[in-house]
């Protein structure tokens, strides 16, 4: 008994056990009663095989269905299905198969980007198509696409990528939801057969008034409901059906509600029907007088800039008296002028909305030009009129009140009607001022000549006997025969042709001068470098250069050893202490003075292109160097005429008998170099050892690189001023001392000299560049070419009294 019981037990728990693993499997696939089946958010791929033929209503969107052959027979096995929801899946076109029974079908939040025409075709009964938020455009859509679907009512394609309303949509719709694409165009063609349709919502598109045919809506005879929020309307729609009851406009562009229709914009005084009228969040200033009598229903106005002027006056009186249902009247504020802003309009006072055009109107109407027969004027207003506003001009010769009695004048009585101030009245309208300020300008012709006249702008919600004087100006015409020599305004130069010659003219100019300095560089550089031209002409210029370069080179002769220029030399008869010099010692020092240290005249020319460089490569000495030749005991110069003519480069004469002179501005350094150096030798020769040992002796172009003030390169045409730390030296004044006889080894023959250089390094050598060897190896000329480049005293190894030069 035992046993059985225990077989019974496991018998019925492996039902129970089957029962509930099979509604487990069958829970997490689809959930179905009724007919009906909700497989949402299964992470299907495919419809589930296990839901019934008969299934009428199938939820299966928030999966990843994707189009395949298995999904087309799925969709035919289901032949009952009257409503499926295949939304936020994956498919990219629209399915096929889908039974002929189906009446709502959702295929929003996909990848459709075609529709085509035989998935369609066959679903006579479908009544709505929803593709929201899918990839369709123009393309996605054929003629065909919705022949088979002639009871379809309401078609949503908000959040495509559209450009226009797609062609041959069913007659029988009666809602298009269009919202979120972008459709910049309204056609007459798809709307034009679409006489059941009720609602249309083209919001949150790029819709401008011109991108719209004016027909595009007259053939929607059966609309209630318009939506064209979001886009960039500046007035309303032309052609609006009168029937409307719902007109959405908000968050657009609109300055001005009209009354009636125009070519460009539409009016809302006949929209008889009009229920609701959204035009808040828009640009909105002023009202047209009328337009809103028809609505005595909502109206939304909030959020805009009104321009609470006189053009105010007709929303002020209706908004107090209109029965209207107004939401966020407190946000209905004025915006201009500044001293009204944020002000409600339910606060503000009628008398207080006034309009500065016709207050103070000669502020804004000037006359431009007076002619015999005709008056140019200019009208600057401080903002642009409404544009239900139109000017006009009444203008009439002034009466003359000297000879009419009763008579007033302009001035004494400016708040008096025009109208009987003139006579001959005439009204001429002013044209459509095409720029957003407003501004234009006109001519009043047919006038009479040497006649004062009255000028008066006015606007079209004033009559003419409203107009006061003080909207007029005066003005008198010429004479008659200044007819003769006057030009009309046909014949005055536009201003945009006189801007298009001015800029001619400057870039003429321009380019000219460019021209100029062009060819006046070039020409500068040809001089220097040959150039162009003949061969006349270059040689000449090469001449003239080599010339100048010539003249660079400190060149000493024997009657100038100093080279002191143009100054000539004189043959020598006295020293300065007024003595003379015997004649050997005179020939001993000529031979013996060095000529100034520079490269000789051939040796440059060989070495380099004479063009290349103003370059000379000198001893560099101290600024404040002394310029004296050297001298002998008493004061006696070495050098014939050395003074006997005009002191060189504008130095001082120094006085008879003076052992040293003061510096110049103007000096020569490479010759200032050689004489401090000259001197410091003489100056050594009769210094004992033991002060030359205690006495270090710096070049000054080693100093130069050692000061933190002197320049990096020295030539005879960049040097900088440079101190010298000898102790025998003044700073100030520089008196270079000397008082010792010349040495005889300095009046020693210039062979013997020349011999010892030539088994020696001078210590000038390294300023002579490129050269590897002395002159005898660089062959070149004598000493007298190139002075002192190469030293006269030979230096001895063994000499402890060292000089650093």
């Amino acid at each position: 008994m035992s046993s059985s019981l225990i077989q019974r037990w496991i018998i019925y728990g492996y039902v129970t056990i089957t029962m509930v693993i099979t509604m487990s499997t069958t829970q997490s696939l689809c959930r179905s009663n009724n007919r009906m089946s909700w497989c949402q958010d299964r992470n299907l791929h495919s419809i589930p095989s296990e839901i019934a033929n008969d299934t009428v209503r199938l939820m299966i969107q928030d999966n990843h269905i994707i189009n395949s052959p298995n999904l087309q027979y799925d969709l035919t096995r289901l032949s009952l299905l009257q409503s499926i929801n295949f939304g936020n899946n994956n498919l990219s076109a629209l399915p096929k198969g889908i039974a002929a029974s189906i009446s709502l079908l959702k295929v929003d939040h996909n990848s459709i980007r075609f529709v085509g025409m035989e998935p369609l075709k066959k679903l006579s009964k479908l009544k709505l198509l929803d593709l929201t938020s899918n990839l369709l455009t123009d393309s996605g859509f054929n003629v065909f696409s919705f022949e088979g679907t002639g009871n379809l009512e309401t078609l949503i394609l908000t959040d495509n990528n559209l450009r226009s309303i797609p062609e041959a949509l069913p007659k029988s719709l009666t809602t298009l939801k269009l919202e979120k694409n972008e459709i910049d165009r309204v056609s007459v063609s798809p709307l034009k057969e679409l006489v059941n349709l009720q609602i249309l919502h083209l919001g949150f598109n790029q819709i401008t008034n011109p991108s719209i045919e004016p027909q595009a809506f007259s053939s929607l005879i059966s609309i209630s409901e318009l939506n064209l929020e979001n886009n960039q309307l500046t007035d309303v729609p032309t052609n609006v059906p009168t029937d409307i009851r719902t007109l959405v406009m908000s968050h657009n562009r609109i300055r001005t509600i009209y009354g009636a229709d125009s070519d460009t914009y539409g009016g809302v005084q006949r929209l008889t029907s009009l229920k609701l009228l959204d035009v808040s969040f828009n640009r909105l200033e002023s009202v047209e007088p009328n337009a809103l009598d028809e609505c005595t229903h909502a109206v939304q106005l909030h959020d805009n800039p009104f321009r609470c002027d006189c053009y105010m006056k007709y929303l002020k009186g209706w908004l107090e008296q209109a029965k209207t249902t107004l939401s966020m009247e407190a946000e209905m504020r004025c915006f201009q002028p500044f001293e009204f802003r944020e002000v409600t309009l339910n606060n503000i006072e009628l008398e207080a909305l006034q309009c500065p055009t016709r207050t103070h109107t000669d502020r804004y109407l000037k006359i431009d030009k007076v002619m015999w027969d005709s008056v140019r004027v200019s009208w600057r207003p401080p903002t642009a009129d409404p544009g239900f506003v139109k000017r006009k001009v009444m203008y009439g010769t002034v009466i003359d009140c000297d000879s009419k009695p009763n008579c007033s004048d302009f001035s004494e009585h400016p708040d008096v009607p025009a109208q009987g101030l003139m006579q001959d009245v005439n009204y001429f309208p002013v044209p459509t001022s095409k720029l957003p300020t407003g501004h234009i300008n006109f001519t009043i012709p047919h006038l009479k000549h040497e006649r004062q006249y009255a000028i008066c702008m006015f606007d079209s919600l004033q009559t003419s006997e409203d107009v006061r004087a003080h909207q007029c100006i005066l003005t008198t015409t010429m004479p008659a025969d200044f007819a003769n020599g006057t030009q009309s305004d046909d014949d005055v130069m536009p201003p945009w042709v006189i801007i298009t010659i001015a800029c001619a003219v400057l870039i003429v100019t321009i380019a000219t001068l460019i021209a100029w300095y062009s060819c006046r560089h070039r020409s500068h550089h040809s001089d220097d470098d040959g150039g162009h031209g003949t061969a006349g002409e270059i040689a000449s210029r090469r001449k003239r250069a080599k010339q100048r370069d010539s003249q660079r080179y400190y060149a000493g002769t024997a009657a100038d050893p100093y080279n002191v220029g143009s100054i000539p030399s004189q043959p020598y008869q006295m020293n300065n202490a007024g003595t003379g010099i015997p004649p050997q010692q005179q020939q001993a020092a000529q031979q013996q003075v060095r000529h100034p240290a520079t490269l000789p005249p051939g040796f440059y020319d060989q070495t380099y292109d004479s063009h290349a460089s103003d370059r000379t490569y000198a001893e560099c000495g101290s600024y404040r160097s002394s310029m004296a030749p050297p001298l002998l005991n008493g004061g006696q110069s070495l050098i014939p005429g050395a003074y006997r003519s005009a002191p060189p480069r504008g130095h001082l004469v120094p006085p008879p008998g003076a052992t040293a002179y003061r510096n110049h501005q103007q000096r020569d350094s490479a010759i200032d170099a050689r004489k401090e150096f000259e001197g410091l030798l003489m100056t050594s020769s009769s210094t004992p050892a033991s002060k030359m040992s205690t006495r270090h002796m710096v070049s000054p172009f080693q100093e130069s690189l050692t000061s933190s003030d002197g320049p990096d390169t020295m030539s005879t045409y960049q040097t900088g001023t440079i101190g010298s730390r000898d102790t025998n030296v003044d700073d100030d004044n520089y008196l270079l001392p000397v008082t010792s006889p010349i040495p005889q080894h300095m009046l020693t023959s210039q062979s013997s000299a020349l011999s010892t250089s030539t088994s020696h390094s001078g210590p000038y050598d390294h300023l002579i560049p490129h050269h590897t060897g002395t002159a005898m190896m660089m062959q070149l000329p004598p000493r007298r070419d190139y002075g002192n480049l190469l030293p006269a005293i030979p230096t001895s190894n063994n000499n402890n009294n060292e000089m650093y030069i």
